[in-house]
C-alpha cells in the first residue's frame, strides 16, 4: 500500500510502502483473488465508514483517521482480476468500453481505426488506400458516465468461471504446424502480410510469385543482419548514470543477436534514451520520424511537472502518430498494450504526474521481499518476518545521521580553497587578502592565497567577532572556523561536460553540510550542438587542476550515446536530463504537479535558466529510473540535495 498522504518525494519510497497482504502459493489466484483481498477490503471498508481513533503526533490530541483508495497499481492483464473487466476481446479497453476500435484479422484481434479519433474534417479520414480500406467517419467513442456503468452492472450475467461448452467456449490448443509461420516475436509474419492482402492495402507489401517461389517484399523498418549486429553493439556500449538504469551491457549478446533479461524498467529508459539515437542510421526518414515522436511523447509524459495545456496538445499528437504507426506497421502489430497509449493523458490530467502511479518501485520492493527467503519450506513466513524486522531497522535508522571519511590532506586543503574561492560572500575578504599579499610580493600570488588565505580569514573573522559580531553571522562564523561554506554559481555561459570521480561531503558546526563532486572534465571548444542531441569528444580530458564542482551546480546528468560513424568514434551523443532523486521529486515541497491553463506558459515542462551548467555521468552505472526537466521556481530546493 502507498499512503499518498505522506510528502510527494516521500510517498513512493521503498521505507514507506505497507506490505498490506501476503498471498499464499506459488501461482496467481487469478479470478479468486477476491477471496483473498477480502480481509483487506473488510479493513479498509472500516477505516472509511467508522474511522480509527489515533494520536497527533504533533500535539499529543486524539482525531478519528479514515482512509479511502484512490486506484490500484498493476499491469493490464492485473487490471482483469482485480476489477472484472476482460481484458481481451474486442472491448478490451475499458476506457472505449464498447465502442473499442477492434477488427478480427489472421488469427487474433487487430486495435486499429485511430482515425476516428482526428477531426471530423482531417484529410487522413477520407485515404482507405493507407488505413483500413475504407472511409472513416465515425466519431470518437464517447465517454461513458456514472449512470451507463451503473447500468452494465446492474445487467451483468452470472456465469461459472471457465470455458465451457454450455456458453459456447471450448478451449482448444492449436497444433504447432499452424505456428510455423511465425519466427520468433517478429510480428511481420506471413498472416499478417495476408491480412493486408485481405484489407486491400499496401499492395507494394503483399506476396508476390516468382517463377514457383512466392516471395516477401521487405519492410521499410526491416534491418539486415549486420544492422542488427551494429544495433545490438549501440545497446551494449550506451552508458547511463550511476543508479539510473542496470547495467544493459550484461543483457546483450552482440554475437548470438539476442538482448534478453531486460526489465520492465531497463525497457522504459531504452526507448526513452536511446532507441531515438540508434535508429538514426538504419531506417528511413518516415518510419524513424514516428518512432522517435512516440519516444518523445513518453519521456515528456514521464516529466513529473506537467501543463494541462501541454496535454492537450499531446492528446492531438499521439493521435497523429498512432495514425502514422498504423501505415507503416503490420496490423499484428496493434494490440491492446498500443490502443491504451491513447488514454494515458486522460489518466494524467486525472491522476497526476506518473511517478505516484507507476509499478517500478513496488517492482523493485518486491525484488526485495523475494531476498527475505531463507527456507523454501516456508516461503511466507520468512518474508514477513524479514519485513517486520527491516522495517523496526528502518524507523531506528532515521535517527541517525551520516558518517565522517577522512581523505588527504592536499586533497581536503583542494577542497576547501575551491568553496572558499567561489563564496561571493567573502569577496570583500578575498580582496584584502589579495592586496596585503600584493604589498610582500607579486610572485607566485594565486599559490599564496591558496596556502594562506584560510588561515587568515580565520583570524580576521575572529577579531571582527569580538569588535562588532553583529557584522559576523553564523554562515561567515563557521565557515571561517571550520572552512564551509555555500555556493553561488558563476556566470560565464558555458557548459561543461564530464564523468564523476567521487563524492566528497563535508560536515561542519551549526548543522552545515556540504558535497562536492570530483569529475574528470571534456574538452568543451570540440562540442558538436544538435537541436535533439549534442556531441561531445570525449577522448582528452581538460580542465584537471580543478576538478571540483559543488553538487548543487550539476544540474544536468547526461547519457553517453555512442556514434557508430567510424570517423567520429571517438565522440558520444549527448541526452541532458535534470538531476533529481529516486522519485523526480527532489526537495521541493509541494504538491502543485500539475499546471492549470491559465498559469504562466514557463511553468510546467521548461528548462532550468541557469547559465553555466555542469553535466556529469557516473562510470559506474546500476539501477534506477527516468529523469525529468524541473521548473526554476524549485531550483532553490533542488539545490539542497
Amino acid at each position: 500500500m502507498v499512503l499518498y498522504n505522506l510528502s510527494s518525494w516521500k510517498c513512493m519510497k521503498p521505507e514507506f510502502l505497507i506490505l498490506s497482504l501476503l498471498i499464499l502459493g506459488p501461482t496467481s489466484r487469478g479470478k479468486d483473488i477476491d477471496v483473498y483481498m477480502r480481509p483487506l477490503v473488510d479493513e479498509l471498508k472500516e477505516l472509511w465508514e467508522d474511522g480509527v481513533e489515533t494520536q497527533d503526533a504533533y500535539n499529543n490530541s486524539l482525531f478519528s483517521m479514515r482512509a479511502s483508495i484512490l486506484w490500484t497499481i498493476n499491469d493490464f492483464p492485473a487490471y482483469a482480476m482485480m476489477s472484472g473487466w476482460s481484458t481481451k476481446g474486442y472491448n478490451a479497453c475499458p476506457t472505449c468500453n464498447e465502442q473499442t476500435p477492434s477488427v478480427g484479422i489472421q488469427s487474433k484481434i487487430a486495435y486499429i481505426g485511430y482515425r476516428r479519433f482526428l477531426d471530423e474534417d482531417h484529410e487522413w479520414r477520407n485515404k482507405p488506400k493507407l488505413f483500413g480500406g475504407s472511409n472513416d467517419l465515425r466519431p470518437p467513442p464517447k465517454d461513458y458516465l456514472v449512470d451507463d456503468i451503473v447500468d452494465q452492472m446492474e445487467n451483468i450475467q452470472i456465469r461459472q468461471p471457465g470455458k465451457h461448452e454450455e456458453y459456447g467456449g471450448v478451449k482448444c490448443k492449436q497444433s504447432p504446424s499452424n505456428l510455423n509461420c511465425i519466427d520468433g516475436k517478429s510480428k511481420d509474419t506471413d498472416k499478417a502480410r495476408l491480412d493486408l492482402a485481405d484489407m486491400k492495402i499496401r499492395s507494394n507489401l503483399h506476396f508476390y510469385k516468382d517463377g514457383n517461389k512466392w516471395k516477401k517484399p521487405p519492410l521499410s523498418f526491416t534491418l539486415s543482419v549486420g544492422e542488427r549486429r551494429q544495433f545490438r553493439y549501440f545497446v551494449k556500449s550506451v552508458k547511463f548514470p550511476d543508479s539510473f538504469v542496470a547495467n544493459l551491457s550484461k543483457n546483450v549478446n552482440v554475437l548470438d543477436g539476442k538482448i534478453s533479461g531486460l526489465k520492465s524498467h531497463d525497457c522504459h529508459v531504452l526507448f526513452q534514451r536511446s532507441l531515438p539515437a540508434g535508429i538514426r542510421p538504419f531506417l528511413g526518414t518516415e518510419v524513424r520520424k514516428a518512432i522517435t515522436e512516440l519516444c518523445l511523447f513518453f519521456k515528456q509524459l514521464c516529466s513529473w511537472t506537467v501543463n494541462v495545456k501541454d496535454l492537450k496538445k499531446m492528446q492531438n499528437y499521439i493521435i497523429i502518430i498512432l495514425c502514422k504507426l498504423e501505415m507503416t506497421f503490420p496490423l499484428a502489430f496493434f494490440d491492446e498494450m498500443v490502443h491504451l497509449v491513447i488514454h494515458l493523458l486522460k489518466e494524467t490530467t486525472l491522476g497526476g504526474p506518473v511517478h505516484f502511479r507507476w509499478m517500478y518501485p513496488l517492482e523493485r520492493s518486491m525484488a526485495v521481499y523475494k531476498r527475505y527467503v531463507r527456507s523454501c519450506a516456508h516461503l511466507e513466513g520468512s518474508i514477513a518476518k524479514a519485513y517486520v524486522v527491516n522495517e523496526a531497522l528502518t524507523f531506528c535508522s532515521m535517527y541517525f545521521r551520516g558518517t565522517v571519511t577522512l581523505m588527504e590532506s592536499w586533497l581536503k586543503r583542494k577542497v576547501e580553497w575551491y568553496i572558499l574561492n567561489n563564496y561571493t560572500e567573502i569577496e570583500d575578504y578575498m580582496n584584502e587578502h589579495t592586496n596585503e599579499l600584493e604589498r610582500e610580493s607579486s610572485l607566485n600570488l594565486q599559490h599564496k592565497q591558496e596556502v594562506e588565505f584560510p588561515k587568515w580569514f580565520k583570524t580576521r573573522n575572529n577579531q571582527l567577532q569580538q569588535l562588532t559580531p553583529s557584522e559576523v553571522s553564523d554562515e561567515l562564523y563557521a565557515l571561517a572556523n571550520k572552512n564551509n561554506g555555500f555556493m553561488v554559481l558563476s556566470v560565464d555561459d558555458v557548459t561543461y561536460y564530464g564523468v564523476l570521480d567521487e563524492r566528497i561531503e563535508f560536515s561542519y558546526m551549526m548543522g552545515c553540510s556540504i558535497v562536492l563532486l570530483k569529475c574528470n572534465w571534456f574538452d568543451t571548444t570540440r562540442t558538436i550542438e544538435d537541436p535533439i542531441f549534442t556531441s561531445v569528444y570525449v577522448k582528452d580530458e581538460c580542465y584537471k587542476a580543478d576538478p571540483f564542482i559543488l553538487a548543487s551546480q550539476a544540474k544536468l546528468l547526461w547519457v553517453e550515446l555512442p556514434i557508430l560513424d567510424n570517423v567520429q568514434y571517438n565522440r558520444y551523443d549527448v541526452n541532458p536530463t535534470e538531476v533529481r532523486d529516486f522519485n523526480g521529486l527532489g526537495g521541493t515541497t509541494s504538491n502543485n504537479f500539475i499546471v492549470d491553463d491559465d498559469e504562466s506558459d514557463e511553468e510546467g515542462l521548461s528548462d532550468s535558466g541557469d547559465d553555466e551548467e555542469h553535466l556529469l555521468v557516473d562510470s559506474d552505472s546500476d539501477d534506477d529510473h527516468d529523469v525529468v526537466d524541473v521548473d526554476d521556481e524549485n531550483e532553490d530546493e533542488d539545490d539542497d540535495l
